[in-house]
């Protein structure tokens, strides 16, 4: 009978071993498992160095500003970083985006931004009726972002809530919203002289500042920035879901840039690989020097309602910005709107009135 009971209370504790077990594989996996990014932008995080000839970005990948989830996906924490050259180069070839999915980069909030690639079911993002954009717009929040099935919240286009809290001001160059890949800056919609970017040959598409196929502009830019290339992220700021086709490919279509000897480039997004430099040429002029970028985690909450699948306006994310010869702008300190930003506000009412 000892024997028996003795067998009894060797099984018995065996259980309850192995659901103690269970259970501490279950706690340690909520430890690891993402959990859900604050609705009201107030867990964003971001972070930057230069680390030698390495520009090293991490993020939780949660966004500073509201957010409401228009398709089945919700934003949730992510490990995102981006180890990119600090010292980009113009490769001799470029490097297509038209089927790469995931990160692409990083925009100073430490949300990824997207190439326009939607996925299998798109195809390959050749034009405006295969892109996220066109086919996916409608599941953008009013900040123009959405999480896809892993619950990484992105963006496919140029982002509102961000380019406002950046101080994006009509006449002014766009202020910088993030990194590419290759190392490269990505700006706004607004080029030199506040010229609204389109890809040359476009409706509507300035002469002189018009953008390469890659999506990107060539040239030295005083006031802007000591690099000899960088990418823009086009559309309206105010249009929420699809952008008209005007405004192709949105992000960037290609990388112009490629990884440098001696510089280890890598992405929490293992599938984009940055090709090594072959026949490439600096992307930045003798002025440069690499400088870490402060991040913009400051929450933003411009909405009162999240109701029906749309967005009440009531306040832009920013303060009064001004700049000259179409350079970045600059914060003024003031807290009222510029009336540049005052008439963005009022296309955006209008528009999500009308949603």
């Amino acid at each position: 009978i000892n024997a028996e009971y003795m067998g009894i209370f060797r099984n018995i504790k065996s259980e309850m071993a192995l659901s103690l077990s269970a259970l501490l594989v279950f706690f340690l996996a909520s430890s690891v498992f993402a959990s859900t990014c604050s609705s009201t932008g107030t867990s964003a995080s971001y972070t930057e160095k230069i680390n030698g000839n390495i520009r090293a970005i991490s993020s939780n990948g949660c966004p500073n500003h509201q957010w409401v989830s228009l398709n089945p996906n919700s934003a949730t924490t992510q490990n995102s970083f981006m180890n990119v050259p600090a010292y980009p180069q113009i490769n001799g070839a470029t490097t297509s985006m038209t089927q790469q999915g995931g990160a692409i980069g990083l925009a100073l909030n430490g949300v990824a931004i997207y190439s326009c690639y939607g996925g299998v079911s798109y195809g390959a993002c050749s034009q405006y009726t295969n892109s996220a954009v066109y086919g996916e717009g409608y599941t953008f929040d009013g900040c123009q972002g959405h999480a896809d099935s892993s619950g990484t919240y992105h963006y496919h286009e140029v982002p509102t809530c961000l380019a406002w809290m950046a101080g994006t001001t009509t006449g002014c160059h766009s202020p910088q919203l993030g990194w590419a890949a290759d190392g490269f800056p990505i700006y706004g919609n607004y080029g030199p002289s506040g010229v609204l970017m389109k890809t040359c040959g476009y409706g509507g598409a300035n002469s002189t500042y018009c953008l390469d196929s890659c999506g990107g502009y060539s040239g030295t830019l005083s006031g802007v920035d000591n690099f000899s290339y960088r990418y823009y992220m086009t559309g309206l700021i105010g249009v929420k879901g699809a952008q008209s086709s005007d405004f192709f490919p949105f992000t960037p279509l290609c990388l112009r840039g490629c990884c440098p000897s001696g510089v280890s480039c890598s992405t929490s997004n293992g599938a984009l690989t940055v090709p090594t430099c072959s026949g490439s040429s600096n992307g930045y002029t003798s002025s440069y020097s690499p400088v870490a970028a402060t991040g913009i985690t400051s929450t933003c909450a411009p909405y009162n309602s999240n109701t029906g699948g749309g967005q009440s306006l009531y306040s832009p994310c920013s303060g009064s910005w001004s700049c000259s010869a179409g350079g970045i702008p600059v914060n003024s300190g003031a807290s009222a709107l510029s009336a540049s930003l005052a008439a963005i506000v009022s296309l955006l009412v209008a528009t999500l009135c009308l949603m």
